[in-house]
């Protein structure tokens, strides 16, 4: 049943009044022009929601509202994620969304905003997280611009780390990287949200109605608009790399006047120059963003830890590496310089096939077997039973105790020195 809602503008505090197939998403102020949200009705301060009762909006996006809340079977505040109506009365987003929920619950980082509960509570669908005092990256941007290139990197690692961990440990992607979702906490830790909760994008009307697409158009990948089925963790390696490039630059690469533009760009259109912006960005980090966002897949780094790796370089100022091929021959692979060589401890003495197995080198003469006389065998009598001397086993050192000269003769002249002096006292004593 359609209805109206009226609410007013956050900017010019003018009363806006729309349909309610409209809540809980973006329109423009008629009034002033900025975008403000529909809010979703029946969503209010004080209101009880099962064991939740909410206490004052924080948030908003396109999936729906986000507020403060009061767990009260815990005793926690907890941040509690609210579906727009449109999404829920979507049953195939719905599944995808509850399903999605209880596998993030499984995540457990210090970079990852943790998952508690996900459900229904009467006609509303909602996800629990863990309430984070900080501020959101989009937030910051709009007050900043842009941040400094050390700081967006380093934000950038830590997403890197968590991501890492969600591919290796649950084979999870996040599809939907982008600042809004990074929470920067009130430490000034970088906490990735949303992980596993996808948007569905609304393209235009002459796109396939089976093209429901996960993620955000200025960020989304190109196998992800493709809706390839073998999409894995590098969709979020170039979701990242827009982010990264944003963070620094304070602009976005692909953005057209539409969500099908956008996503044409996203195909189609070479990532902007160096020289085409001002941004202060260095080379080394331009290179680096430019190998996270290539439209093929295979030509960004096959591994979380080459991200971070890369990450690591440029922080130090010097230049990534890129991605590792994963077939023979290929550029950048790393082989053993010499596969088939044999391995044997230092030292010993090699077998008589090994001694025959030498190969002969390029562009030197060949190498003879030694003869067996260089190797004589012990003489008979000790062959049997022959003791290796240890050369190891330095020759045992004696230290000679010096004499101790005797006192009793310098006691005895001293005593009779002594005797000669009394007598000489009682001799004079006398003649007196």
């Amino acid at each position: 049943m359609e209805y109206e809602i009226s609410f007013t503008c956050d900017s010019c505090r003018r009363e806006i009044v729309a349909p309610s197939s409209l809540a809980g998403s973006e329109i423009s102020c008629p009034e002033c022009g900025a975008r403000t949200q529909v809010p979703i009705p029946g969503l209010c301060n004080s209101l009880e929601l099962g064991e939740f009762v909410l206490i004052r909006k924080i948030g908003s996006g396109g999936m729906g509202e986000v507020w403060l809340a009061e767990q009260q079977t815990l005793n926690r505040k907890v941040a509690l994620k609210i579906l727009q109506p449109q999404l829920a009365a979507n049953e195939r987003f719905i599944r995808r969304f509850l399903s999605e929920a209880n596998l993030s619950g499984k995540l457990e980082h210090p970079n990852i905003v943790l998952a508690y509960s996900a459900g229904q509570i009467g006609n509303f669908y909602y996800l629990a997280t863990s309430y984070i005092d900080g501020v959101e990256l989009n937030n910051r941007l709009k007050a900043e611009y842009r941040l400094p290139e050390r700081e967006a990197l380093k934000i950038a690692k830590c997403v890197a780390e968590a991501l890492r961990y969600a591919w290796n440990e649950h084979r999870m992607v996040h599809r939907d990287i982008k600042p809004a979702n990074i929470m920067i906490d009130s430490y000034g830790n970088p906490r990735l949200m949303d992980f596993g909760i996808s948007k569905i994008i609304s393209v235009e009307k002459n796109t396939a109605a089976n093209d429901d697409l996960c993620g955000t158009p200025e960020y989304i990948s190109p196998e992800q608009i493709q809706g390839c089925s073998d999409i894995d963790f590098r969709c979020d390696v170039y979701s990242l790399g827009i982010t990264l490039f944003q963070l620094i630059s304070g602009i976005l690469p692909f953005r057209g006047t539409t969500v099908e533009e956008t996503l044409k760009m996203h195909l189609n259109t070479p990532f902007p120059r160096q020289s085409s912006f001002q941004s202060g960005i260095s080379s080394q980090c331009y290179k680096l963003i430019e190998i996270m966002t290539a439209k093929d897949p295979q030509d960004r780094h096959s591994s979380w830890d080459y991200v971070i790796a890369d990450l690591d370089l440029v922080l130090e100022g010097k230049s990534p590496v890129g991605r590792i091929a994963d077939n023979p021959g290929e550029p950048g692979k790393l082989a053993a310089s010499a596969p088939n060589a044999r391995i044997r401890m230092k030292g010993t003495r090699p077998t008589p096939a090994e001694q025959l197995h030498i190969h002969e080198r390029p562009h030197s003469r060949p190498l003879v077997p030694p003869s067996p006389k260089n190797f004589p065998e012990p003489p008979p009598e000790t062959a049997g039973n022959m003791k290796r001397p240890l050369n190891a086993i330095p020759p045992k050192i004696q230290f000679q105790k010096k004499k101790k000269k005797s006192i009793i003769p310098r006691t005895i002249a001293a005593m009779v020195v002594v005797l000669i002096l009394l007598l000489g006292i009682l001799i004079v004593i006398l003649l007196k």
